[in-house]
This record gives structure tokens, sequence and C-alpha cells, in this order.
């Protein structure tokens, strides 16, 4: 394992380490997740047990697919659902369209709070939420509220 991944685990609190989080929306080169040694780089968070996290502006989802189909040993989590501009709209399309795409056992619901404070408060958050999945069955509800994520990062959920 390299030394930087190694640092992390061994870090205070690096035995409760599960992912890598990357702002690729940030990345001036537009091909970044194309590197070679970026790809190495994923294989290592991989090849560590880490998922990775990516953040990224919607024209990124191209570059993003086609890494995570040339690396399928890397367990990929697209943050935000790849920032589809919500603000101004309906939160429930969002929600059907993802989990038409990836389905209940490959999505994760989250509030994104406090950041969801500039459009709502938490509750109100939560309750779109769960409108938009009230029309899964209790598995699936399951799954998208907790389930997903705790086999994903490989949570033990007690």
């Amino acid at each position: 394992m390299p030394v930087a991944v190694a640092a992390l685990k061994t870090a205070p609190g690096g035995g409760k380490l599960v992912g890598v989080r990357h702002q690729l929306q940030v990345e001036p080169d537009p091909r970044y997740l194309a590197r070679p040694g970026v790809r190495e780089g994923l294989i290592v968070v991989a090849a560590a047990g880490l998922a990775y996290d990516v953040v990224v502006s919607p024209g990124q989802l191209p570059l993003v697919a086609e890494t995570a189909a040339a690396l399928p040993d890397v367990r990929f989590v697209l943050d935000h659902a790849g920032k589809p501009p919500i603000a101004s709209g309906d939160l429930a399309p969002v929600i059907d369209h993802v989990l038409a795409c990836f389905g209940a056992e490959r999505t994760m619901a989250g509030s994104d709070w406090p950041v969801c404070l500039l459009a709502a408060d938490y509750g109100a958050v939560r309750s779109a939420i769960a409108a938009a999945l009230s029309r899964l069955d209790s598995a699936g509800q399951t799954a998208v509220l907790g389930g997903t994520a705790a086999r994903w990062y490989q949570i033990a959920v007690r």
C-alpha cells in the first residue's frame, strides 16, 4: 500500500476510514481521471479497501462512467447524483431518474446537510426524500436509506 494511503489508514481515526472523496469538479484538466497515474492511484485506493467518492459537474459524467468501466474493482460513489440542476425544481424527478438508472441496491440517500439549508431545512429535505421513496417497497427504502451505504462502504451495522 503506498505511503499516502497507509498514512491515512494509520493516522488517528484512520481505522474508521472507509473512503476518500475527490472534488473532481475543480480539477483544471478535463481528462484528469483518464491520466494513467490517477488511475493507478484509484487502484491503490481500491486495494486498500476504500471507496472513491467523486464530486463532479454534470459535464464530467461521461469521464466518470468511462473510468468506472475501466476500473471495475474500484468502488465509485457518485456524490450528489452528479449535481443535476435541482435548485429551481423538484427533487422527485431526479430521485426517480437515479433509481431507474442504478436501482435501490446502488443508490444512497443523503440530506447534503448543511448545504441543503440554502434551499430548505433538513425536515423539508427529509420529507421530499421520503415522498420520492414511497413508491419503493420496504426493502428498497431500507437499501436507499442506509443499507446500500453500509454495504458499499463496508460498514458493520449494529
